[in-house]
């Protein structure tokens, strides 16, 4: 089973700025589909006002169990 950490651009939809978070996923027998690190993206984001934006995918890394641990959530 393979770990990944993906990195993700959000905007909170009343400026310009952007700015960077990341979701942990775990446990996959082959690497995520894009529409599943989309969804987990958005998933984390929960924004109730509806402001705030999932912009793209910056960054995927796979990871150990235990660097994965090492990565709060």
């Amino acid at each position: 089973m393979k770990n990944y950490i993906v990195f993700f651009l959000k905007s909170d939809g009343t400026s310009d700025s952007t700015s960077a978070d990341y979701i942990t996923l775990k446990d996959f027998d082959s690497f995520p589909t894009k529409s599943e690190m989309i969804k987990s993206a958005i998933e984390k984001i929960g924004s109730p006002n509806g402001r705030v934006r999932f912009k793209g995918i910056s960054g995927i890394i796979e990871v150990s169990e235990e660097e994965l641990n090492n990565w709060k959530q």
